[in-house]
């Protein structure tokens, strides 16, 4: 996944909703774009949900992105 591709997720308007899958098999959320840093070569999110602060995540490990009806 690009960062550019990350960024015209996270500008779209409306904002939809939409999940993450790192090459671990791992999910993250991404609710609003307001709980999101998109860097260089990390996406940091926060989900409300999750104890944890922030989930890091490598650029070059997602391996893709669930938007729309399958995110809800």
């Amino acid at each position: 996944m690009t960062r550019d591709a990350l960024r015209e997720l996270l500008e779209r308007t409306p904002f939809v909703p939409f999940d993450i899958t790192m090459s671990s098999g791992a999910t993250h959320r991404v609710l609003s774009p307001e709980f999101v840093i998109l860097t260089k070569s990390t996406l940091l999110v926060h989900d409300p949900a999750k104890q944890e602060l922030v989930d890091i995540l490598p650029l070059l490990h997602i391996a893709g992105v669930a938007h729309g009806a399958s995110a809800a």
